[in-house]
């Protein structure tokens, strides 16, 4: 909820401040935009609060630039690059396990004015879902205990 409301928060000055110094044109395509990168701030907050839970703060520290640099690199597309090695296909063949992948092919139709494709929808919504579960277990169980 927190993550939803200063995405939100964000979203509307940004847009504000474009709106009014640059002119910039407000559309539908910008609603489905903020929902998709709402939805991507979601999926990284997971991961930073199962970090922050399990890790302390000196491993955190350590790991921390790393863990960024691989999220980056699991949302562009290595494909979209146009090498095509061996290498880069097999980079780009572990990105589609990640959400990023799809989220940039629908931000890419979006921007090009294509519609989104149903399978990348489906595809990035199975892959939210099954990158999430696994770091639903990683959290650490708390037992309340009752005040006396």
């Amino acid at each position: 909820l927190v993550q939803i409301v200063l995405n939100t928060l964000i979203f509307v000055v940004v847009l504000g401040v474009a709106t009014v110094f640059a002119k910039f044109p407000i559309n539908g395509k910008l609603g489905i935009q903020f929902f998709l990168l709402t939805v991507m701030g979601i999926y990284f907050s997971i991961i930073g609060f199962v970090l922050g839970v399990r890790l302390d703060a000196k491993l955190i520290d350590t790991v921390g630039f790393p863990v960024i640099i691989l999220a980056a690199l699991t949302i562009m597309p290595f494909a979209s690059f146009g090498a095509e090695s061996g290498f880069i296909s097999l980079v780009a063949k572990v990105q589609r396990i990640f959400p990023g992948y799809y989220y940039t092919n629908m931000m890419n139709a979006i921007l090009s004015g294509n519609g989104i494709q149903l399978k990348d929808m489906l595809l990035f919504i199975t892959s939210f879902v099954l990158n999430i579960i696994p770091l639903y277990f990683l959290v650490p169980k708390v037992k309340l205990s009752k005040a006396k």
